[in-house]
């Protein structure tokens, strides 16, 4: 998935596995958003869409509705 975009985040490489709490492992990806921030998310919240920023779009349309 290295160099693959979803959204605002480029993943840059695969890192350790998340573990759910029923021990269910999950391969999570290091990501980089067009904001610079680095963030790690787990690969289905990339393919699904769950998960396409830092949170930085959030932040963004929440300045718009406040002005």
């Amino acid at each position: 998935m290295a160099g693959r975009k979803f959204g605002r985040l480029t993943v840059l490489e695969q890192t350790e596995d998340h573990i759910s709490i029923s021990g269910r492992h999950h391969p999570n990806w290091k990501c980089q958003c067009d904001c610079e921030n680095i963030i790690n998310v787990i690969g289905s919240h990339l393919k699904n869409g769950h998960t396409s920023s830092c949170d930085c779009k959030r932040s963004e349309i929440v300045s718009e509705y406040m002005s």
